[in-house]
């Protein structure tokens, strides 16, 4: 678990099944064995590397924007792709942009992308949780 880093560089020699990170800025993470989840929740500016030979990994972004995923094998970039996602307000709850703190009394929407990598190229699709602030429930939107 990683909070609140600012322009930090973070490698992980080991194999890791596991990485959250949360509220981190223009900072660089490099996995250089098997990896599995990634949790990205309200970062910017975030470089996120693993090696083409992880056979799945599961990258979940929230609120976060400028996320850029590589896909490495011996120091070459083979696929990368970029993450970006802003919270939404419900109805009535004014105009505006950007992150929201979580101390918001009204209930947010917090959009999520799913990236999947296979082994051979990245997947990236919207999901939605389901009443969010009740259940946490989430779902695909595209099935």
């Amino acid at each position: 678990f990683v909070q609140g880093c600012s322009e930090c560089n973070i490698q992980y020699n080991s194999m890791i099944s596991s990485v959250e990170l949360l509220k981190c800025f223009s900072s660089e993470i490099r996995c250089t064995s098997e990896c599995g989840t990634i949790t990205i929740e309200s970062c910017a500016d975030i470089t996120f590397t693993f090696p083409t030979s992880s056979s799945a990994v599961l990258i979940v972004c929230t609120n976060s924007r400028n996320v850029l995923l590589r896909a490495d094998r011996d120091g070459q970039i083979v696929k990368e792709t970029v993450i970006s996602i802003k919270d939404q307000q419900g109805e009535g709850e004014g105009e505006g942009e950007g992150f929201s703190e979580m101390a918001n009394a009204a209930p947010l929407q917090h959009p999520q992308i799913r990236t999947l990598w296979d082994g051979s190229s990245f997947d990236s699709q919207p999901i939605e949780r389901d009443n969010a602030h009740v259940s946490g429930h989430i779902r695909n939107l595209n099935g």
